[in-house]
């Protein structure tokens, strides 16, 4: 993914950062929702997000 263009956060959430999602088209997020819960975790024991969460949906 193509850090061009980035802006920096906002911090008016309480000093928090904040970050404007309405610029990036649904489909834009869709697809790094896909590609963050499709990554093996090291505290998954190498399992996606995904594979594990289908385990108690599947019982």
């Amino acid at each position: 993914m193509s850090t061009a263009g980035h802006q920096p956060a906002d911090r008016s959430a309480g000093g928090k950062e904040v970050t404007d999602l309405s610029r990036h088209t649904r489909e834009e997020l869709d697809t790094v929702a896909a590609e963050l819960i499709g990554r093996p975790r090291k505290t998954l024991g190498r399992e996606t997000p995904a594979e594990r969460l289908s385990k108690p949906l599947a019982a």
